[in-house]
């Protein structure tokens, strides 16, 4: 092993040779991690999103349930890692990975979690859903839900497909911050429809008291604010 504590083929992944990690495989070299090696062969080509080296390592009985101690941070789960490959993170769940490990410590997040916040987003969450991932999982340090990263991308796919799943359209995380109140916020018209449409309540607040037409007023969300108050206006005259 070198300095950095990585394997000849720990190099041969991070550079992408298939070539050398098929050899060094059929050689004998470990899948698994080597006393003093910070991050194992299967890590490497999980983070690199290595197709072809995740594919070989598995079929050299590499441990889906490996991870990588990262100080503070805890330390990433596979699934975490390899978050936006849909093929790989395919492999890791037919190969056994557990849905629900995400990272440890105080930055705890899940898989989903993670993929929500993916370009490829749609894809790899409903694989996590079938699979059985749990769509109301928190993140340790802020509280909040995959919904909330769907709303921040400004994904209405991954917002329905969420909210098909059983999400909570309402949920607030630790600082009392809401999706919902975010969709308004930042302009996702369509978003926040499809959000009250669900069930999400306009006259919710957020951890400062403000609700979602304050902050789309705040914002200059003209078209937001004017929607709000007709469905507001509308729900008064209807309960009169």
């Amino acid at each position: 092993m070198d300095g950095e504590g990585a394997s000849p083929l720990c190099h041969a992944i991070m550079l992408g040779c298939d070539e050398a990690t098929t050899r060094l495989l059929t050689a004998g070299a470990s899948p698994h991690p080597l006393p003093g090696q910070r991050r194992s062969a299967f890590f490497e080509a999980c983070d690199g999103k290595n197709v072809f080296a995740v594919r070989l390592l598995l079929e050299k009985s590499a441990e889906v349930s490996d991870r990588r101690p990262d100080g503070s941070r805890g330390s990433d789960s596979l699934l975490n890692i390899a978050a936006g490959n849909l093929a790989i993170t395919r492999m890791l769940l037919d190969a056994g990975a557990d849905v629900h490990d995400g990272m440890d410590g105080e930055e705890a997040c899940s898989p989903l979690d993670v993929w929500a916040s993916s370009s490829n987003a749609v894809e790899g969450m409903s694989l996590m859903i079938e699979k059985g991932a749990d769509v109301n999982t928190r993140s340790r340090d802020e509280g909040r839900t995959p919904l909330f990263a769907a709303v921040l991308r400004g994904d209405k796919e991954a917002v329905a497909l969420l909210l098909d799943a059983g999400a909570d359209v309402n949920a607030s995380d630790n600082a009392g911050f809401r999706a919902l109140i975010w969709a308004a916020e930042f302009g996702y018209l369509d978003i926040l429809a499809l959000m009250v449409e669900r069930g999400g309540d306009l006259r919710s607040t957020d951890g400062q008291g403000r609700t979602a037409l304050d902050r789309a007023a705040d914002r200059g969300k003209s078209d937001v604010v004017a929607w709000i108050r007709g469905r507001l206006e509308g729900t008064s005259k209807a309960s009169d």
